[in-house]
């Protein structure tokens, strides 16, 4: 496939972007079984060939573009109404789908997947087998590898890291230099600045603050206290003792404990 043209574009099937670039439809012009596309199937919108490469089995369909200067190329795959533009690359086998976009110097590789309504801004990158769905979205120079996943109305913004098998859902958001690792979930509207590489569960109090329970050292973090269970326990005896915030905080303490301590008492 590397020394013959995967596809032509259709001079009198196009879209024109809202900077005025005219993009193309394109029509396959070999098999390729990857994606079960086949000759003369038409494909999605790029503004040229150096848009979508000839080589490798990448390919765009549906009503999925490719503009400005960005370029898709190895096995990656695009498709509904997902855009890539501005200076971002997909490569490896990397897969965009639904309404999500990608766009100044992002990268997607290997096997990274966008869905849904996911969005990717500025320098941030994903991949290995990195996923964001829902209304995920990733800014500035954050990044996401491994297995780590993020969905549901999720943020990554500044320098924030996910890898290992992290976890982000609920609304939940990381910012700062903020670092998710290992087997840390972050949910229920949580906000993480701070970096994480134990087995970590968060949960915001009614007043705002996020308690995170931290199972390998058996530690409660929340603003900027660091306490042992125990050392928690008596602050907030001593500090909330007899009032509702109190038997709140209490609770959900107890409560992460029991979840993800279930050898301690």
């Amino acid at each position: 496939m590397s020394n013959m043209r995967k596809y032509d574009m259709i001079p009198t099937d196009t879209v024109t972007t809202e900077s005025g670039q005219v993009l193309y439809r394109i029509k396959a012009l070999t098999n390729i079984l990857m994606y079960q596309v086949k000759i003369g199937d038409l494909g999605g919108y790029v503004y040229g060939d150096a848009a979508l490469s000839h080589s490798g089995q990448c390919w765009v369909g549906g009503k999925a573009r490719i503009y400005d200067s960005a370029k898709v190329c190895d096995d990656a795959f695009m498709c509904d109404r997902a855009h890539i533009h501005d200076q971002s690359h997909m490569y490896g086998h990397a897969c965009m789908s639904g309404n999500s976009h990608m766009h100044d110097y992002a990268h997607m590789r290997d096997h990274t997947r966008m869905h849904g309504n996911s969005h990717m801004h500025d320098g941030s990158s994903m991949y290995d087998n990195a996923y964001m769905f829902g209304h995920s979205c990733m800014r500035n120079n954050s990044s996401m590898r491994d297995n780590s996943r993020m969905y549901g109305h999720t943020c990554m913004y500044n320098n924030a890291r996910m890898y290992g098998s992290a976890i982000m859902h609920d609304s939940s958001c990381m910012r700062g230099d903020s670092t998710l690792s290992g087997t840390a979930q972050l949910s229920l509207s949580t906000q993480l600045y701070w970096k994480i590489d134990s087995p970590l569960m968060a949960i915001n109090s009614s007043d705002g603050y996020t308690f995170a329970y931290n199972a390998k050292e058996d530690k409660i973090s929340v603003g900027d206290h660091y306490f042992t269970y125990d050392e928690a326990v008596s602050y907030w005896r001593k500090t909330r003792g007899g009032t509702p915030l109190d038997e709140e905080r209490i609770s959900i303490i107890k409560g992460l404990r029991k979840r993800y301590r279930s050898d301690l008492k």
